[in-house]
């Protein structure tokens, strides 16, 4: 497009040329019976360029204009500059999905119909999709760097001013969806990014997965933990709260508190899986704390650092990759009540801290 607009746009533009529906999905804690369920290759779309479904030219050229208009809102532009924006947005992002339509339309079948799959795509399956997806989109990605170089000519200080405090926010919406087309590329994917399942297919898999328990019931005196324990439940809410609260503070807007949500989402499944691999050992550790055995444990400080410090390391990750989004004018308006409530001495008004999570 003739810029690159919040990640919410991003995706909406990506999903316009490959179909990447799941990019901004939300994702929620993986569903009973994920890890187990069969797996089958993505379908195969018909050849014909024709078949399938393609956006109209009206649809295409309808959201287009949207972005016109919503960017003479963003950027204050003229009437002249807003319908320049609008005609090379449409001249530049409706030649692009005609020229990339033999590699754009089959991509977005295959993704549709892998959605209403009876049963979800193999790991395979996704890879080789993701692979021949990488090229489009850089593509695309190039389309959309040649489209923000027009724009910036169009417009004077001020606007490019404001142009460029959005540019990390831009960026950062390419490299999620780059992001995520690497790890599906190796088949890393996540079953709900590509898949809905059958009405009653869930309750099937937890009536199994139950039945199965009961076969192999645990001892009085097993200590497997079924949850984590509720230090890391405590904590990963601790994340949450310190997400909502940075977005309050500086009043980020929707888009920005999309890509907020995602590094939340994406961390939060990281420190899961993290927990869920060393579950047997985080649980011996936990037995420690609570008897307090683990003073007389030479090895009880090396291995608190090793279960639980990379959950440290992916929270100031979180911290970190945060910071990127405010822009300026938010980080000047956040710091203002602090610095008045500073200067007001015993009268000054103290600005709301953000969460932090328990240590």
């Amino acid at each position: 497009m003739l810029y690159m607009p919040p990640m919410k746009r991003i995706t909406t533009c990506w999903m316009l040329a490959c179909g990447l529906f799941a990019v901004t999905t939300d994702r929620l804690p993986a569903s009973v019976g994920d890890e187990t369920a069969p797996a089958s290759p993505v379908p195969t779309s018909p050849a014909d360029p024709s078949a399938g479904f393609w956006p109209t030219d009206a649809m295409v050229e309808s959201v287009l204009r949207r972005w016109a208009a919503e960017a003479a809102e963003r950027y204050d532009l003229r009437p002249d500059q807003q319908r320049e924006v609008e005609r090379r947005l449409v001249d530049r992002w409706t030649g692009f999905l005609e020229e990339n339509r033999a590699d754009i339309q089959p991509l977005l079948n295959e993704y549709i119909e892998a959605r209403l799959a009876m049963e979800p795509p193999s790991a395979d399956a996704v890879a080789d999709w993701a692979a021949r997806a990488m090229p489009v989109f850089q593509r695309l990605k190039g389309n959309v760097e040649e489209g923000e170089q027009e724009v910036h000519e169009l417009l004077n200080a001020d606007q490019r001013a404001r142009f460029e405090q959005r540019r990390t926010q831009r960026q950062f919406g390419l490299q999620f969806v780059e992001g995520q087309l690497k790890r599906w590329s190796v088949g890393n994917f996540k079953e709900r990014e590509w898949w809905d399942p059958p009405a009653g297919y869930r309750a099937q898999q937890r009536r199994r997965l139950a039945a199965d328990a009961a076969d192999d019931q645990p001892r009085a005196d097993d200590d497997a933990p079924v949850e984590p324990p509720a230090r890391i439940t405590n904590e990963l809410a601790a994340w949450e709260q310190y997400v909502a609260d940075f977005c309050d503070r500086y009043e980020l807007d929707q888009a920005q508190r999309n890509a907020a949500e995602s590094m939340l989402r994406e961390l939060v499944d990281r420190a899961r899986d993290h927990v869920y691999r060393h579950r047997e050992r985080i649980a011996a550790l936990e037995k420690k704390i609570v008897t307090g055995s683990g003073a007389d444990d030479a090895a009880f400080d090396g291995e608190l650092t090793e279960l639980y410090g990379p959950l440290d390391a992916m929270f100031e990750e979180l911290e970190r990759r945060l910071q990127q989004l405010p822009t300026s004018a938010q980080r000047r308006r956040a710091e203002q009540p602090e610095a008045e409530g500073e200067a007001g001495g015993e009268g000054g008004v103290e600005a709301p801290a953000e969460s932090a999570p328990p240590q």
